[in-house]
C-alpha cells in the first residue's frame, strides 16, 4: 500500500469514528434528558434501560462520506439502524421507549434483489 492510501485510511477511519462517537453521545444525552424527568432513581434506571436508537439522521457531507463503504452504500443503515440523509449540518436520532416485558434486540432484515 502507497503512503497516500495510508494516510486516506487513517483520514477516513477517524472521520467514521466521529461519526460514531457522535450519536453515542446523543443517545446518552437523550437518555439522561429523559431519565432527569422522573424523582425515582428505579424509575430513572428503568427509563435508561428501556430507551432504544430507531433512526439517525446524518448531514448530507457526511451520508456521502459513508456511501463510500461498500457494506452501507448497499442497505443505508449503520449498526442495523436505519439512516437517512438531511440537509441540516448537525447528527440528529430519534429514540423510542419499549415495553421491558417485550423488549428485544430488534433485528432489521433487508431483502435484496433476485437473481436468475
Amino acid at each position: 500500500m502507497s503512503e497516500w492510501e495510508e494516510e486516506v485510511k487513517k483520514i477516513w477511519k477517524s472521520e467514521y469514528d466521529y461519526i460514531l462517537e457522535e450519536i453515542n453521545r446523543l443517545f446518552e444525552e437523550k437518555k439522561m434528558k429523559i431519565a432527569e424527568s422522573e424523582k425515582s432513581l428505579t424509575k430513572r434506571r428503568a427509563l435508561r434501560k428501556n430507551l432504544e436508537l430507531i433512526r439517525i439522521y446524518l448531514p448530507k457531507k457526511d451520508f456521502k462520506f459513508l456511501e463510500e463503504y461498500k457494506p452501507f452504500k448497499k442497505y443505508h443503515n449503520l449498526g442495523g439502524i436505519p439512516v437517512k440523509e438531511i440537509d441540516e449540518n448537525k447528527i440528529r436520532i430519534d429514540i423510542e421507549m419499549v415495553n421491558p416485558r417485550k423488549r428485544k434486540r430488534r433485528t432489521i432484515i433487508y431483502v435484496g434483489e433476485g437473481k436468475g
